[in-house]
């Protein structure tokens, strides 16, 4: 796709795309929400990190940094161990969610101007029926926690769901004991929606959840 700029702050796009690649392309065929251009491949957070597209190479630093197992602990859907294959298949996922969507909806942070790979978040859960309503995930490495990059990242994802996805309703589902997360939503103007008890089963354990919501 070609290169355009999301800047999470300003809203603004920057894109090396001229008017012709940018007239005629229309809709997407799957979704009348989701325009096909132009494709934000990078969000802007601030002097220090951005979120870019995941890519070939990545397997290995999601195998250095999710063999962690508090991560494991507070997330549903991330294996552990975690091995390249896992990581393969999620950069393929992410690929083909792309294309089904018509644009990105998952997202890895990096750090500048390394472009280390430090985390990553994105959208899930879509509805057919429910076009306007999207769920919202994130992770980070250990060694950057407390320091207020979660609260950045997913004010960023925030804002490129509900300008460029057109979601409404964003929902956040954690584990009841993640006061850390907790903070982070409450931090991204997300209200605490309901109590629900024995919700997931992880590693043959019932676990309490939280619903948290932000309404645009």
């Amino acid at each position: 796709p070609p290169l355009c700029v999301f800047d999470a702050k300003r809203s603004s796009v920057s894109a090396d795309m001229s008017k012709t690649e940018r007239g005629g392309r229309g809709v997407s065929p799957r979704t009348t929400n989701f325009y096909l251009y132009p494709m934000f491949t990078r969000i802007n957070l601030d002097e220090n990190y951005y979120l870019g597209l995941p890519r070939p190479g990545d397997e290995k630093t999601y195998v250095q940094w999710l063999n962690e197992k508090e991560i494991f602990d507070r997330t549903l859907t991330i294996p552990f161990p975690y091995t390249e294959a896992d990581g393969v298949w999620y950069i393929d996922h992410c690929r083909e969610e792309t294309a089904r969507m018509g644009k990105p909806v998952n997202w890895v942070l990096r750090r500048k101007p390394d472009n280390i790979l430090v985390g990553g978040g994105g959208f899930h859960n879509f509805n057919l029926f429910k076009p306007h309503v999207g769920e919202i995930g994130y992770w980070l490495a250990k060694p950057y926690w407390g320091k207020g990059i979660m609260t950045g990242m997913v004010a960023a994802l925030c804002r490129y769901g509900h300008e460029e996805l057109g979601l409404i309703r964003l929902e956040a589902p954690i584990f009841a004991f993640n006061i850390a997360s907790q903070r982070v939503l409450e931090k991204n103007g997300f209200q605490e929606e309901g109590y629900l008890r024995k919700a997931y089963l992880k590693e043959g354990r019932y676990i309490d959840g939280k619903l948290f919501a932000r309404i645009f």
